[in-house]
C-alpha cells in the first residue's frame, strides 16, 4: 500500500486522502457469466466429492474455455492425460492436436476437475473450514 502512494505522489497530484475518499467501482458479472459458473462449479463439485469447492484466480478457468484451459496446461501434464487414456503416438504431436484429443473424451469433466484438483494444496478454502468450524458448536 505504502509503494503504491509513492508512486502516485511521484506521478500525479492526488493525494491519499483523495485516494481514500475515491469510491471503488466493480462491474458486476453477467448473468451467462453466472449460469457457467454455477454449472461448472457444479460439474467440479460432483466429480470432486466436494461440496465446499469454489473456483479461484489460480485455477486458470476464467472463461470456462476447454480448449483454452487445456492448452495452457503443461505439456507433461497432457502426455499424463493421453497415457492414462491410451492414446498413441502423442509424443510427436503438437499441443494443439493433443488438446482436441483429450476434448474428443467423453470424460473430458472429470480431467478437467482433476487438473484443478492437481493444483491446489486443498480444495476447501480457508473461510469454508472456519465456518464449518464454527458451525460445530452451534445448537
Amino acid at each position: 500500500m505504502e509503494i503504491f502512494f509513492e508512486i502516485l505522489a511521484q506521478h500525479s497530484k492526488y493525494t491519499k486522502n483523495d485516494i481514500k475518499k475515491a469510491a471503488l467501482v466493480l462491474l458486476k458479472p453477467t448473468k451467462k457469466f453466472i449460469s457457467l459458473l454455477k454449472t461448472n462449479m457444479d460439474k467440479v463439485r460432483k466429480e470432486t466429492s466436494n461440496q465446499y469447492f469454489k473456483f479461484n484466480t489460480d485455477d486458470g478457468f476464467f472463461t470456462f474455455d476447454r480448449r483454452a484451459f487445456l492448452t495452457s496446461q503443461p505439456r507433461s501434464k497432457l502426455h499424463e492425460i493421453c497415457r492414462t487414456h491410451n492414446i498413441r503416438g502423442y509424443s510427436k504431436w503438437p499441443a494443439r492436436s493433443l488438446v482436441v484429443m483429450i476434448l474428443k473424451l467423453p470424460n473430458i469433466d472429470i480431467i478437467i476437475a482433476s487438473l484443478i484438483a492437481g493444483k491446489r494444496d486443498s480444495l476447501v478454502d480457508d473461510e469454508d473450514k472456519k465456518a464449518i468450524a464454527a458451525s460445530r458448536f452451534k445448537h
